[in-house]
């Protein structure tokens, strides 16, 4: 399990023209997006109609066409109220032309401290990855360190790139100490989840399984990487039946539309552990169900982009690819609702989805060859890894310091276990090889052990 620590949330770049020899940007808007004040109110309606990709896409269009502090304001405050509401997506490109000062007045409500701290923390990590320390520096003497649980969560990130868990814990659970009433629940739900993932590195398999169970698998709507997250604490603990369970619920279309191959690598790992054959030849079938087209042609030489299901792959490898693809589609379902704007905000509207779309049609045609190259690469490892896999349990069979137990029909365990004093049941899916279709934590598959030491 890798731990993806993303402390901004977005990237949609509105790119303005190239308009002269000495190097300096400039951008006219058209008539429909000439009128700063249509554009804050446009901002202001996208949001409340969770509009959130078409509401980032206007701000960026905001700071590229107008230089006046009120609008640069009103679109930087939509940008840190929209990561704020769970935007996932990295976000650093609009952060680069920000200019402004904004104060903390002592008695300042909550939007406002929670825009200016955040404002000059992004300023802070962007001048850091730029290395300008000065300049991060001094943005970061703006940040109130002691009350804000972002600049907590950003250091606890600082410590756990250093190696240094202990204080990364520490300091997770100190961000979250604080009054979580006033903390977006993306923002606490980000926080929990990393916490999770440092308790995983440290090897707190309970407590991190615990984070899961209790908290974030019972969110709404849910997080299939949650769903892995959960299954890796319980191979760990060698809970495999629980670890199957929790898998079979990214078989269902509430999972999302990407695909993981590392549910894959978990099944095959616990079908290995258990010495059970005929669970690892229902996994291939399967697997080469679902991909089998795809590797016959890639093995063929055929194009990759003849194949749909390679842009699917959910792979760390492709996470910029992934991110504009994500964008890209959230955008398109967001155009469909534009009727539900006021209708005088629907030609500016109509402007900023579509000028988006188009521009991010012709980045995501630069990404498409080098990530589809990378989907076949995984996508035929994969294959030969639980081919392999499946004759390491063969070969395991001759071991003479192995014995394999057969698969008994008697005393055949049952679907319902009641528990009568706990007024309760557990539920198992037993038949092998198949799913069960539900966001739910408490089925089990039926897997017996067939090996012994």
């Amino acid at each position: 399990m890798k731990l993806t620590l993303i402390i901004l949330s977005a990237l949609l770049v509105a790119m303005p023209s190239f308009a002269h020899a000495d190097g300096k940007w400039s951008a006219s808007p058209p008539s429909v997006a000439a009128d700063s004040v249509a554009w804050a109110k446009l901002l202001e309606d996208l949001q409340k109609n969770r509009m959130y990709y078409g509401a980032m896409a206007s701000a960026y269009h905001m700071v590229a066409f107008f230089p006046d502090i009120a609008a640069k304001e009103a679109a930087y405050r939509a940008v840190v109220k929209v990561i704020d509401d769970g935007y996932p997506i990295l976000v650093r490109d609009i952060f680069i032309p920000a200019d402004l000062e904004p104060d903390v007045p002592e008695k300042a409500d909550p939007e406002t401290y929670r825009f200016a701290n955040s404002y000059y923390l992004y300023k802070a990590i962007l001048s850091k990855e730029k290395k300008l320390e000065r300049w991060s520096d001094y943005y970061l003497s703006r940040v109130d360190k002691e009350g804000f649980p972002k600049y907590m969560y950003f250091s606890a990130l600082q410590a756990y790139a250093k190696g240094d868990l202990k204080s990364a814990q520490d300091l997770l659970n100190k961000a979250l100490s604080k009054d979580l009433a006033q903390q977006s629940p993306a923002f606490v739900s980000r926080v929990t989840r990393t916490l999770a993932r440092v308790y995983f590195e440290e090897g707190e398999y309970e407590k991190s399984l615990d984070i899961y169970t209790s908290f974030l698998m019972k969110l709404n709507p849910i997080e299939p990487g949650d769903w892995l997250d959960a299954a890796w604490d319980y191979f760990h603990l060698k809970r495999y039946e629980e670890a199957l369970g929790v898998l079979y619920n990214l078989e269902s279309k509430a999972s999302g539309t990407q695909i993981s191959l590392e549910k894959y690598n978990i099944r095959a790992l616990i079908y290995r552990s258990q010495c059970s054959t005929s669970h690892m030849d229902d996994l291939i079938s399967r697997f080469n169900e679902v991909f089998g087209p795809a590797l016959n042609g890639i093995k063929r030489g055929e194009r990759l982009d003849r194949f749909p299901l390679l842009r699917s792959l959910d792979l760390p490898e492709n996470a910029d690819y992934n991110q504009i693809l994500l964008a890209w589609n959230n955008l398109r379902a967001e155009k469909n609702r534009i009727d539900d704007l006021p209708k005088a905000e629907i030609p500016l509207a109509t402007y900023v989805y579509s000028s988006e779309l188009r521009f991010l049609a012709r980045k995501i045609k630069s990404y498409t060859d080098q990530a589809l190259s990378v989907s076949a690469n995984q996508l035929l490892t994969l294959s030969e890894q639980m081919r392999f896999a499946r004759f390491d349990i063969e070969r395991t069979k001759y071991n003479p310091d192995m014995v394999f137990k057969p698969v008994s029909e008697e005393g055949k365990r049952e679907a319902v276990v009641g528990d009568a004093d706990a007024q309760a049941f557990e539920i198992r899916w037993i038949q092998p090889g198949d799913y069960w279709l539900d966001e739910r934590t408490k089925y089990k598959a039926v897997l017996p052990n067939q090996c012994l030491e």
